[in-house]
């Protein structure tokens, strides 16, 4: 799975769109991924970070973490030049 294929997926798959109104909940636990994209990585360290969060994600025990710990919201901060 790609990068942000797999964002999507946790987009999708958490019903992560905002929520406007009365009726929006606070999530248990909030992640924000943090991915340095500047002038100071090469491409083969960007691609080593997108495939690091795509096996974490993908590791059973994670998953089970985040099922464990209720509403995950997750963010992504993406940087650069």
């Amino acid at each position: 799975m790609s990068f942000k294929g797999l964002l999507i997926a946790i987009t999708l798959g958490s019903g992560g769109f905002p929520v406007s109104g009365a009726f929006a909940s606070c999530a248990d636990l909030a992640l924000v991924l943090a991915i340095d994209g500047s002038g100071s990585i090469n491409a083969r360290d960007f691609a080593l970070q997108q495939s690091g969060y795509v096996v974490a994600f993908g590791d059973s025990r994670v998953q089970a973490a985040l099922a464990a710990a209720g509403v995950v919201d997750v963010a992504v901060v993406l940087w650069g030049d």
